[in-house]
C-alpha cells in the first residue's frame, strides 16, 4: 500500500495560513478606536469589587482577609496599603494569571491560557 502526502510538493513549510489585517497592538485599528473604559463606567456596571488582592480605584493593596470576605460582613474595617500605579496593575495580572488556572485544568490547550 502506498502512503501519500496531503501536502503538495510545492508546498513549503512552514506555510502561512493566517496573517492579521492590522499588526499586533495597532492603534489605528477599528476595534481599539473605542479606548478603554473608564473608573464612572465600570462602577456603573457594579465593578467595584475585581480583585481579593487589591483596589485599583484607590491604588490600595490589601493584606489578608479581602475587606469582602468574611470580615466585611461584620462590620471590621481592613486598611490597606498605599501603592503605585504600576504596582497595582502587576498585581492584577499576576492575580489574573493564577484565576487563570481554574479554567485551563483540563483539554488539549490547557497551557496556552498561562501564557497568553
Amino acid at each position: 500500500m502506498e502512503i501519500t502526502h496531503m501536502f503538495n510538493s510545492s508546498m513549503y513549510l512552514p506555510y502561512t495560513l493566517f496573517e492579521p489585517v492590522t499588526r499586533f497592538n495597532d492603534d489605528s485599528a477599528g476595534d481599539m478606536q473605542c479606548g478603554d473604559m473608564g473608573e464612572e463606567e465600570l462602577l456603573a456596571l457594579g465593578l467595584n469589587d475585581i480583585s481579593e488582592k487589591v483596589d485599583p480605584y484607590r491604588l490600595i493593596r490589601y493584606p489578608f482577609p479581602h475587606p469582602g470576605g468574611i470580615d466585611g460582613y461584620f462590620g471590621s474595617s481592613t486598611f490597606g496599603i498605599k501603592i503605585s500605579h504600576s504596582e497595582c496593575v502587576d498585581i492584577l495580572f499576576t492575580e489574573m494569571k493564577e484565576l487563570a488556572g481554574m479554567f485551563s485544568f483540563y483539554g488539549e490547550y490547557r497551557f496556552l491560557i498561562e501564557e497568553l
